[in-house]
């Protein structure tokens, strides 16, 4: 991983584009947030939050694949992890160390079970990796989509179907490769200030998305 070919691969014309859901997402996401206790999936603001996933992930091809309800599952979903997104939506990826695995474990099952079949959780846990991690992306920042262009751009053996335990070693290697970049630490926090107008929470999951995708 480095700074020019980080910095060439997020000012790319195709980020740009693509991005643009995105910002607006987390404009209001920061507007939301920057008010002392206030969250996008606390009871003002869960509603809109849904319907804003719901605008902008179907066309990301989230639920692509499999004939499941995500209009009434996703809903449901975030009602469950709310409390679970507000424990974790402080931290950032080089703080990854310091989030609660039992949070993420919650939104794990929950974002997983809303792409399956039947819409119940898995008992090994082991879920369409997108189904999660496109969401959680937008709600978060701090873990990439992990579509196949993202997989077949990093290191290891990464499946389309994923473990709780394997996305948590992929985010820890992720958080090690930031840790060693401090210029990437640094230009991620010029480009939030940027785009969204405060660095309180960097989205290093959607520019790493980006540098692999």
């Amino acid at each position: 991983m480095e700074i020019e070919n980080f910095e060439r691969k997020i000012e790319s014309k195709q980020y740009m584009t693509y991005h643009s859901d995105f910002n607006k997402f987390w404009q209001w996401k920061m507007h939301v947030e920057l008010k002392d206790g206030e969250h996008i999936l606390d009871d003002n603001h869960i509603e809109e939050a849904s319907a804003q996933l719901l605008d902008i992930l179907p066309s990301w091809q989230t639920w692509r694949g499999v004939n499941c309800d995500y209009r009434r599952r996703l809903p449901i979903a975030l009602s469950n992890i709310a409390e679970d997104y507000n424990s974790i939506r402080s931290f950032d990826l080089t703080q990854f160390d310091k989030v609660p695995n039992q949070s993420l474990a919650h939104i794990w099952h929950e974002l997983g079970q809303v792409k399956t079949d039947d819409g119940q959780e898995r008992q090994i846990g082991d879920y369409l990796v997108i189904a999660i991690c496109k969401p959680l992306m937008l709600l978060w920042g701090q873990t990439p989509g992990y579509d196949k262009e993202n997989r077949d751009n990093m290191d290891g053996v990464l499946d389309r179907r994923m473990i709780l335990q394997e996305w948590l070693d992929a985010l820890g290697h992720e958080r090690k490769q930031l840790m060693h970049n401090p210029q990437i630490i640094q230009y991620c926090i010029n480009l939030t200030k940027k785009l969204y107008g405060d660095t309180k929470i960097i989205p290093y999951g959607r520019f790493l998305d980006i540098y692999y995708y």
